[in-house]
């Protein structure tokens, strides 16, 4: 049981970093575009509407696979498990 409990904080401490991060950022937001917080590259820096464009494409991205996820995986679980949760 103590395997599964690390596992679900482990699990868990990336996402509740990031929500942290987020909270902190939406309240105490950098005024200026600087090198230490955020997305710094060449490019970035120069322009705050390239972040939020590129921040929108990179989040549509990463949003197709986590959907696409989902139906290969219920069509698996279907095949190897019956209405009751039995292995077929």
């Amino acid at each position: 049981m103590g395997f599964w409990i690390f596992m679900l904080i482990m699990d868990l401490l990336i996402p509740l970093t990031m929500i942290g991060f987020g909270r902190y950022f939406i309240k105490k937001a950098p005024k200026e575009i600087n090198g230490v917080f955020g997305y710094r590259t060449s490019m970035s820096m120069k322009n705050k509407d390239a972040v939020e464009t590129g921040g929108a494409i990179m989040m549509g991205v990463q949003i197709v696979p986590l959907i696409g996820s989902i139906f290969p995986t219920e069509i698996a679980l279907r095949k190897n498990f019956d209405k009751n949760g039995k292995r077929r």
